[in-house]
């Protein structure tokens, strides 16, 4: 698959009535209690603890939160960066390409069919996978998050497999600056090789315990 077949970043959307205005005002009351009981972490942190990593049906709005046994990365992304962006956060959308292994792909293929989702949009083959994740600048380093997890990209706590591909798809941290992985220049708006010699040394390994604490 090219990088042109690639999904495109997934996006919540409004209906533009009290259905969704409801969901968002419930989002940012129940993450302002959080952010006063952990002023230090995500907002992940919860909604983890809220939703299981699964199925979504696209397209997907805000008011379909209320019935949602599962999200996928999209929403995960979505709704992560809306409410760090609240916190004062400057964040941006990362696209990812993973390696996978044939069981893990076999297995989330029937689970998508199951609910009546089409796998083919984000499992690319049987050892590779679409993922989306975050560019979070903190004190001025910006760093890529995984809010599907709730760890560094890359992470010993991750389970998710090593990255191959990134793409940078906003405007980040300060002016002029370039945005790293692990030692790996992303452009913005271009999909970046990432060296298989350099996966095994992302300074995000070294991140203690499974929270990403900003």
């Amino acid at each position: 698959m090219s990088c042109h077949d690639l999904p495109s970043m997934s996006a919540i959307g409004s209906h533009g009535r009290t259905c969704c205005a409801h969901v968002l005002a419930w989002l940012e009351s129940r993450d302002s209690a959080e952010k006063a009981i952990m002023p230090a972490g995500l907002p992940a942190e919860w909604l983890q603890q809220t939703f299981a990593w699964g199925p979504s049906r696209w397209p997907f709005f805000w008011c379909d939160l209320v019935a949602a046994e599962t999200i996928d990365c999209g929403v995960f992304a979505d709704l992560t960066q809306y409410l760090l962006t609240l916190r004062g956060y400057d964040v941006a959308r990362v696209q990812l390409v993973e390696r996978s292994h044939r069981s893990q792909t076999k297995h989330w293929a029937k689970v998508w069919r199951d609910a009546g989702c089409d796998p083919s949009v984000w499992i690319i083959d049987p050892e590779t996978v679409y993922h989306e994740a975050l560019a979070v600048d903190i004190g001025g380093v910006v760093r890529i998050f995984d809010p599907t997890e709730n760890v560094a990209v890359g992470s010993q706590t991750s389970t998710a497999g090593p990255p191959i591909r990134m793409r940078l798809v906003e405007s980040v941290g300060p002016a002029n600056s370039v945005v790293r992985w692990n030692g790996v220049e992303l452009r913005l708006g271009e999909w970046v090789d990432i060296p298989p010699a350099r996966e095994s040394r992302d300074e995000s390994r070294h991140v203690a315990g499974p929270r990403w604490q900003l």
